[in-house]
């Protein structure tokens, strides 16, 4: 019964990032990472931190979306500008 719910919690937390709702966001996309992580909650979570300036908590969790996808366009220029934003050097960012 996780999946299900799993997947809920992690809609949920696309609704209440279009509604600015980011406390829930954050909320939900744990609870949901915690029971199974998944592509959607990691990657919720990681814009999330991002959008707060908590570059190391975002770089990390879109870190372990690529292990789901790598080939995210989108994703993969996020995680290009928060390594930038770290100021990772070149060769340290791959």
């Amino acid at each position: 019964m996780i999946a299900p719910l799993n997947a809920t919690v992690c809609l949920r937390g696309d609704i209440q990032r279009h509604q600015q709702d980011y406390a829930s966001v954050l909320t939900d996309s744990t609870t949901s990472i915690e029971y199974m992580p998944t592509y959607g909650a990691l990657a919720n979570r990681g814009l999330l931190y991002a959008s707060a300036n908590q570059f190391p908590q975002a770089l990390d969790d879109l870190n372990q979306v690529m292990t789901f996808d790598g080939s995210s366009p989108a994703l993969l220029i996020y995680r290009g500008a928060i390594k930038s934003a770290l100021e990772v050097p070149l060769a340290a960012a791959r």
